[in-house]
């Protein structure tokens, strides 16, 4: 087999296991995406990898393995700074600082949270912005911070508005 041709096989593994992710299919989505990072690290693909590990961290949070979630978002995370993918990072820490929410630690979820905003922020991402405030601000009102909690929602939903996001 071609090099090229093992790529473009990792890549559609791994559109492929998000498609099954997106469709509720977590279980078929992790094993889909575990051959594509297998793929991946066999081709040495640091970015894939970094993707592959991205979307089975957000796949495992919705299988409610916490554990695993954590282990492949912090792999990802790892690799996403190495490589300075600011985009990859931040989208990243987004979904550790929900996976932290959902465990009850609250405090990593917000330092996880404002990490992200920070790299949004700073790439100008407002899609990437609302969403992570919509989870700060969820965070916030989890841990009794109502007067934050309402500002960061307030922020979020001026953003949803300005980019006509309904």
């Amino acid at each position: 087999m071609r090099l090229g041709d093992r790529y473009r096989e990792a890549g559609a593994l791994n559109d492929l296991g998000i498609l099954r992710y997106l469709a509720g299919d977590y279980r078929i989505a992790a094993e889909t995406l575990q051959a594509a990072l297998a793929r991946y690290r066999d081709l040495g693909s640091q970015l894939g990898q970094a993707n592959s590990l991205h979307s089975l961290g957000s796949t495992l949070r919705r299988m409610a393995d916490y554990r695993g979630a954590r282990q492949a978002l912090d792999e990802a995370l790892g690799i996403y700074r190495e490589l300075g993918d600011l985009r990859g990072e931040a989208g990243t820490l987004n979904d550790l600082g929900i996976v932290c929410y959902q465990t009850g630690a609250f405090s990593h979820a917000a330092s996880a949270l404002d990490d992200s905003l920070s790299i949004y922020r700073a790439i100008s991402d407002r899609q990437g912005q609302a969403s992570v405030l919509s989870d700060l601000g969820a965070t916030r009102w989890r841990t009794g911070d109502y007067d934050r909690a309402a500002e960061v929602l307030d922020e979020a939903l001026r953003v949803y508005c300005d980019l006509g996001d309904r």
